[in-house]
């Protein structure tokens, strides 16, 4: 919290000082939470639209789209430091007009469906790399309290990672494709048989 303490001299808009408040009321530890929800749930919703959109089945895939951008954009809200409010697509317009404007194209647009959900999981491709790394900082900087490997019932038992609720498998599986987390095969007693553990890669 150190980085916003001081006193501001002069400012001709009040910017820094509201820049200020909005940062002491939201927590940064807090929004890192709020944020690894929202990129969590936004990864689950874009690979299950995917994976719908593939198999030619437009309709789901169009309300996973729907609800992974609803997801991006209380993610960008929250990255700028604001609560997402109910009229959660006025907020974005004005912070991060780009994914707003993918919304009204994904519902306005006279565009074929199959079309526009293409163009959508292009752009959400983008997006979901770009905000990548701030969207799992919580997970990563929780997974590494230890220096052992986590079991999925380790990682279900941990109460920081409660928040995660069933989207924390898919996640967890986005990241190891993503090579930010590694799986370790941990052998059993059966012949053959491993338990699945994962370990924050090293750089």
């Amino acid at each position: 919290m150190s980085r916003i303490q001081g006193k501001i001299l002069f400012e001709r808009n009040e910017y820094i000082g509201q820049l200020r408040q909005r940062l002491l009321q939201f927590p940064e530890e807090e929004r890192k939470v709020k944020m690894g929800i929202e990129f969590a749930k936004l990864v689950r919703r874009y690979i299950e639209g995917r994976s719908f959109f593939e198999k030619d089945q437009w309709l789901d895939a169009y309300n996973h789209v729907l609800h992974a951008l609803h997801h991006l954009a209380r993610l960008s809200i929250i990255e700028h430091g604001f609560y997402p409010e109910v009229t959660v697509w006025n907020q974005v317009k004005q912070i991060e007009p780009q994914i707003y404007k993918l919304y009204a194209e994904l519902v306005g647009s006279e565009e074929p469906l199959d079309k526009r959900l293409q163009l959508l999981f292009l752009a959400s491709d983008f997006f979901i790399h770009s905000k990548l790394k701030q969207g799992v900082s919580h997970l990563i900087h929780v997974l590494e309290k230890r220096e052992a490997s986590w079991s999925m019932a380790d990682l279900l038992n941990e109460k920081e990672l409660e928040v995660y609720g069933v989207d924390l498998e898919i996640l967890l599986e986005f990241l190891v494709v993503k090579h930010l987390i590694s799986v370790k095969k941990i052998a059993t007693k059966g012949q053959g048989v491993f338990h699945r553990h994962y370990v924050v890669e090293k750089k």
